[in-house]
């Protein structure tokens, strides 16, 4: 896996040197849509963010969703998704 979420944020571990510029962009981008959004609508305590007695629906992919043209992106498949805390889907291909 090429990504790494904690409670603290996003990194990418797949980016070349000199592409800050590029992380910082797909950083925010991130954090407006998972932690800011949350903030937004009054459900930080429960949302938001990966961590012990968070709610989180997720999904795992194999290959770099955030910053994959979309010409890629139907090439980019799941590995595993949890809904509600179970898993919903998980990839034969483990």
């Amino acid at each position: 896996m090429n990504v790494i979420l904690t409670s603290q944020g996003y990194l990418n571990l797949d980016y070349p040197s000199g592409a800050g510029e590029m992380y910082e962009y797909t950083n925010s981008a991130f954090l407006a849509l998972t932690r800011g959004w949350a903030r937004f609508i009054g459900s930080q305590n429960e949302l938001g963010s990966i961590q012990p007695g968070m709610l989180a629906d997720l999904v795992v992919s194999k290959g770099r969703l955030l910053n994959a043209p979309s010409v890629k992106l139907p090439e980019i498949l799941p590995v595993i998704t949890l809904v509600g805390g179970k898993v919903a889907y998980e990839s034969t291909e483990l």
